[in-house]
């Protein structure tokens, strides 16, 4: 889907942020681990369109002959 940005929203869980940390002395660190609940919502969809059936080609760079 194609949109403008001011036609997404964001939206967050509540009390959905979790946090652990958790210190690894094998590897002299400390590990931070965290995750939320997000969503982007699409609120007015006709201001969007919708695009199927793309292909992408091969655009490397051309090996030189020789």
């Amino acid at each position: 889907m194609v949109t403008r940005l001011d036609n997404l929203s964001i939206y967050f869980m509540d009390e959905s942020h979790r946090r652990s940390i958790i210190e690894n002395p094998k590897l002299d660190q400390v590990e931070n681990y965290e995750s939320m609940n997000i969503d982007y919502v699409v609120e007015t969809y006709a201001a969007g369109c919708f695009i199927e059936n793309i292909k992408l080609g091969d655009f490397s760079a051309a090996q030189p002959e020789g």
